[in-house]
């Protein structure tokens, strides 16, 4: 989860700081690149789906607490640094009656709409946060969401496709061709979009056109009465059967 509007954030109130470290950690990397200093201030990012954090929770000396939602993108400054003071209090005093500490001059923002987490410690602490969202991670819902465009070009050319990337792992720049074609008349764009499951879970993936073709015919000798017909079904359809791993991480897929 990319946190794209809180990083930024933070580099106002850091930059000096930031770029201070980031001189010592490339001094330190071209010195010793196994060597990382545990007490180095950093900036990292962690997935945090704590409900509690969304919703609100009690704390004893300070009442109901909730975190505070971003900024809207055309806030200023100001905006930006309260934002970020508030978030911080309340992230901090949250996760410090879950028992963690941190020291003087930490930074905790959290964005309630992704549930991202931006946190500046030492590296020694940050190991407390990374524990803390993994142990999150692990008690969520597993859901698998694929994207997938369908497009349709002449047979010779998707052999030939096929044969160029067939020793390739990876697909994307062999839709990357297609999309080049679609573009120049050469394929057709058919549908794309998003399909969501389970672990486990089979899931379809579907675009076709169905035609009536007529199979039998009744009548008499002034009209026809009735005729019968069989749908046939012309297009793509792709079946998913995905299964999580007892890590919660690897992911094994079947497809048709």
């Amino acid at each position: 989860m990319s946190p794209t509007r809180l990083l930024p954030l933070l580099l106002p109130l850091l930059a000096l700081s930031l770029s201070a470290q980031a001189q010592k950690l490339a001094e330190a990397q071209a010195d010793d690149a196994d060597a990382l200093d545990p007490n180095e201030w950093v900036i990292e990012s962690y997935r945090f789906p704590d409900e509690r954090l969304v919703r609100g929770f009690a704390s004893e000396e300070l009442g109901a607490l909730v975190a505070p939602p971003l900024p809207a993108d055309e806030a200023d400054r100001e905006e930006w640094e309260d934002f970020v003071k508030r978030s911080s209090s309340i992230a901090k005093h949250y996760l410090e009656q879950q028992g963690l500490s941190f020291p003087e001059g930490s930074l905790l923002v959290f964005d309630p709409e992704t549930m991202t987490l931006a946190a500046r410690l030492p590296r020694i602490s940050q190991s407390s946060i990374a524990f803390t969202s993994d142990a999150l991670i692990d008690q969520c819902q597993h859901y698998l969401s694929f994207d997938h465009d369908i497009l349709e070009a002449p047979a010779d050319q998707v052999r030939d496709l096929l044969k160029r990337y067939a020793a390739k792992s990876g697909r994307g720049d062999m839709l990357a061709e297609l999309e080049e074609m679609a573009d120049v008349g050469e394929a057709t764009f058919i549908t794309s979009g998003k399909v969501d499951t389970r672990s486990g879970q089979r899931t379809k993936v579907q675009a076709v056109t169905e035609f009536a073709s007529p199979t039998d015919l009744e009548g008499n000798l002034g009209s026809w009465s009735d005729f019968g017909s069989q749908i046939r079904s012309v297009g793509t359809i792709i079946e998913l059967d995905p299964v999580i791993g007892n890590d919660g991480r690897s992911i094994d897929i079947n497809r048709q």
